[in-house]
């Protein structure tokens, strides 16, 4: 039973309707894709300025433009030899190191900073200091 007041449409009624909206909507597609599209106004990025040091690196031959290293980039290197003993019968652990240092630089280097931790994870017993040596 159909509640009062409302009405079935006749078949062809509702064929008809089902026609006109495929028609519109078919219609309406074609109708759109022969309308130009409209661009959307993208913002237009102003130049881009390299930082000073960049441009002084370019400038010295260090950095080509692209970024990557150039002819007269260079670096230094440090390779270590450690030697060490551990004796646990008195909690205490002996050794030496030997660095070397390769300087790449076109120039000789004044300073060379080295930075010793003594005792890092521990307590530095008291007298404990350090020394500052120049190697030349």
């Amino acid at each position: 039973m159909r509640p009062a007041g409302k009405r079935r449409l006749p078949g062809g009624v509702l064929s008809a309707l089902w026609a006109l909206l495929l028609g519109t909507a078919l219609g309406g597609a074609a109708v759109l894709a022969q309308q130009p599209a409209q661009l959307v106004a993208r913002p237009v990025p102003g130049p881009v300025i390299p930082p000073l040091a960049y441009q002084r690196a370019v400038a010295r031959g260090t950095r080509s433009v692209d970024g990557s290293p150039d002819s007269r980039y260079w670096r230094n290197h440090a390779s270590y030899d450690i030697r060490a003993e551990l004796d646990p019968a008195v909690a205490r652990v002996t050794g030496s190191q030997t660095v070397r240092y390769t300087n790449n630089f076109p120039d000789t280097l004044a300073l060379l900073v080295l930075h010793v931790h003594l005792n890092l994870h521990g307590k530095v017993p008291s007298g404990t200091s350090v020394r500052r040596s120049r190697v030349v």
